[in-house]
């Protein structure tokens, strides 16, 4: 979500740079750091990153490598993402993936790329899920994150595991799933007084419902005294387009509460997606904007 004291450069003419330290948790360059690369696509984004039992898209398998296991046909996406539109220079990340269901579970790879030239940081991840049961499905995912800053630089691997339960007709028009997942397991660089590119392991619990046509989805997340509340609906708009809004609020040593809302778009088998997420107590470093594009196959 958030850069915990990393300080950047991003160069906005040939002789002017700009540095941009997004201290929101005012802590010091220590231990590890915390990404301000993530998997949000435009979509998920737009429901304020409650994503963890999402079923249909790609992006919902960036959040719960399980969701994997329920895609019935091939999908693809990307995002184009511009970071805090008041900064000079823009900050901006590209992401993508896909998930490819098989005879014995959903493939699935990632990947994301934050910052150019001098400072940079990326993503890259592949899983695999297998449905267990009738309704229950589990799935890993394993990660590689790095960060590069001139000749500095450091890469590190991690696991994580995640659970989707079909909870099932809860009443004639309202279907419902829950989500469990573990991120950021079992680093391979271990805190030792300096940068090390590993985010703490963290925790989910998500919850969604959908009633008819439309999607409600919470979810709380958890790692190193954290918590992220994050919780967005989906609904009909006209025609082929959907409208989502939804919030996320992080409790940590600050408070950081962001406001979400997108469109999409579904023509033919190409689906077009955009978010703008504004952050109340970032409010001096403007508006993120997203728009994702995902392609469905056979």
């Amino acid at each position: 979500m958030v850069v915990v004291g990393v300080l950047a450069l991003w160069p906005i003419s040939k002789n002017i740079v700009v540095s941009v330290a997004l201290c929101i948790g005012l802590k010091p360059l220590v231990a590890f750091a915390a990404f301000e690369v993530e998997h949000w696509g435009a979509h998920s984004a737009a429901m304020g990153g409650a994503f963890s039992a999402h079923v249909g898209t790609v992006e919902g398998s960036w959040f719960n490598p399980a969701v994997a296991a329920a895609m019935q046909v091939k999908m693809f996406t990307s995002t184009h993402v511009q970071l805090f539109k008041g900064v000079p220079g823009g900050l901006k990340q590209n992401s993508g993936g896909g998930v490819v269901p098989t005879k014995y579970g959903g493939a699935t790879l990632s990947f994301a790329r934050f910052g150019e030239r001098e400072y940079s940081e990326q993503i890259f991840a592949m899983g695999f899920a297998r449905k267990m049961h009738q309704r229950f499905s589990l799935g890993f995912q394993l990660g590689n994150a790095g960060w590069e800053f001139g000749d500095w630089g450091a890469r590190d691997w991690s696991l994580s595991l995640g659970g989707l339960y079909e909870v099932g007709w809860i009443t004639p028009h309202t279907f419902a799933r829950i989500g469990l997942v573990a991120r950021g397991l079992g680093s391979t660089t271990r805190d030792s007084g300096r940068l090390t590119g590993h985010r703490p392991s963290r925790y989910v619990f998500a919850f969604e419902l959908r009633p008819e046509k439309q999607i409600f989805a919470a979810e709380v997340e958890t790692g190193r005294g954290e918590w992220e509340l994050r919780a967005g609906c989906e609904t009909p708009l006209v025609g082929d387009w959907n409208l989502r809004f939804g919030g996320n609020v992080l409790f940590a040593e600050t408070l950081n509460r962001t406001a979400n809302v997108g469109l999409g778009y579904t023509w033919n088998l190409i689906r077009f997606d955009y978010a703008y997420s504004h952050s109340y107590d970032l409010s001096s470093f403007g508006a993120t904007h997203r728009i994702g594009i995902g392609l469905f196959g056979s």
